[in-house]
């Protein structure tokens, strides 16, 4: 309520599960009359750790004196997870035909069908589809 001021709607779940206990908040981006944004400022999870800490130590809990940084980016960690998108397939299809060289736009668009990939006309815009 402290950060939010209570204009956004929030989560926050407390994990049990691992062997630590740990929370994750989530924090609604609009406020709750749909006016404004959440600015998530520079810092802001220092705000809400520095925030948490106080609050745990009011209620005689533990807190990490000194966390360890991540050892990667979160975007890096997930592009490392998550399987790749099908624009990302698709680029790497119309890379991979570009590198053969096609003398002319027809033979790009037949290796791209060789490749698996429908080419369609029916619309006032060339479509691409796997």
């Amino acid at each position: 309520m402290k950060l939010t001021k209570g204009n956004h709607a929030f989560v926050v779940c407390t994990h049990v599960d691992k062997h630590h206990v740990h929370n994750h908040i989530i924090i609604n981006s609009t406020t709750l009359d749909c006016q404004k944004k959440f600015r998530n400022f520079w810092g802001s999870a220092w705000a809400i750790r520095r925030m948490n800490d106080k609050l745990c130590l009011e209620h005689g809990l533990s807190i990490v004196e000194n966390p360890k940084p991540s050892r990667e980016h979160y975007g890096t960690w997930m592009g490392n997870q998550k399987q790749p998108s099908r624009q990302e397939r698709l680029r790497w299809a119309i890379d991979a035909a570009l590198e053969e060289k096609p003398k002319d736009f027809e033979e790009l668009l037949k290796k791209l069908e060789a490749a698996g990939i429908e080419v369609n006309w029916e619309r006032k815009h060339l479509r691409f589809r796997l």
